[in-house]
Formats: C-alpha cells, structure tokens, sequence
C-alpha cells in the first residue's frame, strides 16, 4: 500500500471515530437536561447539595480510574498491533485489579470519611446522606473505565458513546423524574446517579464482550502479571487526575475568595458555557490516542506527523467558530442564567481563546501520553496550576472575574505551548502547518463582517443571535473560497455519500 493511501486510511479512521464521538456527546444534553429537572422539581437548595456531593466524590473517581483509561489503550493497543491478544488480555485483567482495588479503596474512604467531609470540611451535614450513596458508585466507575478503555483501543467509538452519553445521562433523567414522584429528595437523588453508572458499567462489559473474548480475560484475572507496568505507568496519571481537577477549579475558587458569591456565581456559568468548546478535543482525544499508539509504536514517523497536523487542523476548524459565536453572542448567551449574568460576556471571550489553544494544540498533551511520558505530563499539569493561581491572584483585584480569565486564558497559553516544544523535541514533529492559517484568515474576516454588518434596530439579544449566524455562515464561504485541504474535500465526500444512502434507504409511505 502507498504511503498516500495509508495517509488516506488513517484519516478516514480518525475522521469517523470524531464525528462519531462529537455526535455522541450530544446525548450528554440528558444530563443537563436532568441538572434542571433537578433545579425545577426540588429547588436550588437541594441542586447545590447533590451538585457538591458528587464534585466531592469526582475527586475519588478520579483516584479510582488511576490512569487505567490512558494505561489500557496504551498497552493494549500495542499488544494488537502485534497481534497478541493473549498479552492484551492479560493487560485488561490486570488493569480490572487495578480499580477493583482502588474502587473499594475509595468507597471505604469515602464512607468512613463523609462526616468528617459533610461537617468539618464541607459545613454541610445533610451530604452524608448523599455520600452514603455515592460510596457505592466508585467500584462501577473503576470497571467501566477499563472496559470502554478496552473498546477504543480496537478504535471503536460507538460504545463509550452509547454508555456514557446516552446509558447513563439517560439512566438519571429517568431517575430524577422517579425521585421526584416518590418524594425522596436529595438521598433519592443520589441513588439515582449511583445506579446510573451502575447501569452503564454493565452495559460496558456487554461491548466488551462484542469484541473480544471473556475466557481469556476470566484466566487472566487469575495471574495479572502486567499489574507493575500499569501502576508505574498510572500513578503519575493519577496524582496529574487530581491536579487536575485543581486546575479546573482554582479561578473559581479565588474569584469567591477574592471578590464574593455573586461574582464566582457569574464566573461559574462562564466556565460551564465555554466548557462546551471542550467537546471538539472530547471527540478527537479518544479515536486520536490509540492511532498514534501504532504509529509510534511501528515508529512510523511519517504517519504519526501526518495524524498529529490533520487532528490539530480539524480542532482548529471547530474551534474557532465556536470562539467567533462566544465573541459575538456571549454575553446574550450568559443572559439565559439571568440579566446578572451578561457581564460575564468578555470574560467568556477571554475563556473561550484559552479553550481554543487548549482544545487544538493541547493534542499535544495526548500525543506525550500515549508516548509514555505520564511524569512530564504530571509535571506539565502541576506547573499549570501554579500559573493559574499566581497570575489569578494578581490579575482578579484589578479586573474582577475578567482578570481570571485572562490569568487562565494565558497560562494555558504557556503550558500547551511548552507541551507542543516537548512533542517536537521528543519525535522530532510538530502540528504546525501553513493550512493552519487558512481557518484564522476565515474566522477574522468573518468576524469582521459580522461584526460591521448594518443592521436593523433590533433588540440587542436578537442583534447577537443574526451576528452569530451570519458569522458562522460568511465563515464557511470563506473556508470554501480560501480552499479546503484533500482530508476535508473527502470527508465532505463521505458524509454526503453517507446522507444520500439514508435518504435512498429510508421507506416511503403511500
């Protein structure tokens, strides 16, 4: 096969896998769509206290997965690149000790620990009654990580789509609405998101059965000998998990500890709006991890470069109308939470750029994971954190919550920069194309004709929303007339090939 054709396979492998996974995160929507049944039919009292539960318990889950969601791909994924499925399974049962383990570890933490979080840390004794809950769900979580884990290394998407997007929101939706009828408030509550994920662990292992063999991994179990490899690779994984979770925390919590709760209440649905711009690396992160993981490991360098610049370009295609809508119609956006809210709108426009950098050239970060380097990957994290808090701290009792988000906006500016240099240095590739430029070229010239455009007088929420769609709109024309790349003409090619034979199959009624 020629390298052109080989180039064309990964891409369309990549290409599938993404909008497969883009797709699925819309069933996520279940999940928001529960968070304010939950606000409607118990209150915002009852909404904080089951949010705060689990935010707490996050912490454990993260402890829990120890790195085994990365740590199986990649051992997995090389062990099928060689074609023994003996060793793979043999990486699978050991990760399944893993979190077993670390699953009754974190339960029995938990437990014996809610009074102490509930009253001491939290000031909040009604938790327990959540924690009491939630200290069964940690095991589920530890299964259902690895056996999904298991699935993407065999590059199948669909089913960690159909677990985690659409099994388990779903599963809570219909509990919330159960809870609600039976008047079991926040305890009711609980149970529902604990049997949620209870239910797509199950489902996980049914998919994971789909693909491979259960005999194999049941005589695995009984000897894991890959247990060592896996912890060495997933603790440092772990501790960055964790730290993680600092990072995605911290300008929160200093715009409530530097200003008050009305500004960190502002500054909250900021993050939670431009957290959406998340979804594009969410669906390009899990098909992209176990491709380069063959590349690297065939040391094919010529496809590892090729994947890494189509994956950073198509981030950057979807990136970037989402950073033009949050310019245009942000703050309007913000004014859905209430008026209050509005002066938000720079803050999230400032956000949504360090989501851009993040989103695109952050595949950096999964390109040093799945090259074996979770240490420099932890030490990446850990120095993110700093820079956001050190520049958070300063930049907030000038600016307010805007300050924090040019504080944030900047440190992921610096750190995915230093992850990009790390990549370069250590496979001698980097994502950087002159195809780059046609996506920024469209998205500025586009801003400025929506932004310029005259108008009728019209209301300024409905002023925001034609900006938007026009800018989107002149967008496309741009991208179209500056030129799209050979890996976009073909996907267009597939997903209008692929319409067309729906509508042709689709049965009309007389």
């Amino acid at each position: 096969m020629s390298a052109a054709a080989v180039h064309r396979a990964d891409d369309v492998v990549l290409a599938r896998g993404a909008f497969t996974n883009l797709f699925g995160n819309l069933g996520k929507i279940a999940r928001a769509v529960s968070l304010m049944l939950m606000a409607w039919l118990f209150g915002a009292e009852t909404l904080g206290l089951y949010v705060l539960a689990w935010a707490t318990t996050d912490f454990l889950r993260r402890f829990v997965n120890f790195g085994q969601e990365s740590g199986v791909v990649c051992y997995l994924g090389r062990a099928l690149s060689d074609g023994d499925r003996e060793r793979g399974a043999r990486v699978v049962a050991s990760s399944l000790a893993i979190v077993l383990v670390t699953g009754v570890c974190g339960s029995l933490l938990l437990f014996l620990g809610m009074g102490f979080i509930s009253e001491r840390l939290l000031n909040e004794p009604r938790l327990v009654m959540a924690f009491e809950a939630f200290a069964f769900v940690l095991p589920a979580v530890g299964l259902s990580t690895v056996f999904l884990a298991a699935t993407r290394a065999r590059r199948v998407m669909r089913y960690e789509v159909f677990a985690r997007s659409i099994i388990e929101p779903f599963t809570l939706l219909v509990g919330t609405l159960l809870t609600w009828a039976m008047g079991a408030g926040l305890f009711g509550l609980a149970i529902s998101q604990t049997v949620a994920v209870w239910v797509a662990a199950a489902a996980s292992v049914m998919f994971y059965r789909s693909l491979f063999r259960l005999r194999p991994l049941g005589r695995a179990l009984l000897a894991p000998t890959e247990v060592g490899r896996l912890v060495r690779y997933g603790t440092p994984l772990a501790v960055r998990d964790v730290v993680g979770q600092g990072v995605a925390r911290i300008d929160l919590f200093l715009v409530g500890r530097l200003m008050d709760a009305t500004a960190a209440g502002i500054y909250g649905m900021v993050i939670e709006v431009a957290n959406l711009s998340r979804y594009v690396r969410g669906a390009l992160d899990p098909i992209f991890a176990p491709l380069i993981v063959e590349q690297h490991h065939r040391a094919d360098r010529d496809r590892l470069g090729h994947t890494y610049g189509n994956a950073t370009r198509w981030a950057l295609l979807v990136n970037l109308a989402i950073f033009g809508v949050a310019v245009i119609a942000g703050s309007t956006v913000l004014r859905i939470y209430g008026g209050a809210f509005a002066a938000g709108g720079a803050a999230l426009a400032i956000l949504v750029v360090g989501q851009v950098v993040n989103g695109t050239f952050g595949l950096s970060e999964m390109m040093l994971l799945m090259l074996g380097r979770p240490t420099l990957m932890l030490g990446n994290t850990t120095l993110l954190l700093a820079l956001i808090a050190a520049i958070d701290y300063v930049l907030i009792q000038f600016w307010g919550f805007t300050g924090a988000a040019i504080g944030t906006a900047t440190a992921t500016l610096v750190v995915v920069s230093l992850e990009v240099l790390q990549v370069r240095r250590r496979t001698g590739i980097h994502p950087l194309r002159k195809a780059l430029a046609k996506p920024v070229l469209a998205c500025l010239g586009a801003l400025v004709v929506a932004l310029v455009l005259p108008l009728w007088h019209l209301p300024t929420h409905a002023d925001h929303i034609l900006r938007a769609v026009i800018f989107v709109l002149v967008y496309v024309v741009f991208l179209a007339q500056l030129g799209l790349e050979d890996e976009e003409r073909r996907f267009h090619a597939w997903m209008k090939a692929r319409v067309i034979r729906r509508v042709a199959s689709t049965p009309v009624q007389r």
